[in-house]
């Protein structure tokens, strides 16, 4: 869950096991350190301002994988067997999306 939105679910050993969302990847990369909260999980681009909602993704001004699909909301796309994220990196069909979604 981010700002509200559920951004991924599924079986709790199939998602630490194989996270899809990049908020969900970097969650499980963290450790309690003000130096790693500082640099993965609060990275955010200058000009945001905390609660205003991007268009789109709500996660999408501090992911290091978005893209110009991301200003639209995201649709929920199954990843693996019973598990869901809502990216756009994991759509059926994408045609503008990245290659690959780093995990």
């Amino acid at each position: 869950m981010y700002a509200g939105s559920v951004l991924e679910e599924g079986p709790v050993d199939r998602l630490f096991a194989h996270p899809a969302h990049p908020y969900t990847q970097m969650l499980l990369r963290a450790t309690p350190t003000v130096r790693t909260v500082q640099a993965e999980l609060l990275r955010s681009r200058p000009d945001s301002q905390p609660f205003e909602l991007p268009v789109g993704c709500r996660f999408a001004d501090r992911c290091p994988h978005r893209f110009e699909r991301c200003a639209s909301e995201p649709r929920v796309c199954s990843h693996r067997s019973r598990a869901y994220a809502r990216c756009w990196l994991l759509a059926e069909s994408p045609a503008d999306a990245p290659a690959t979604v780093a995990s």
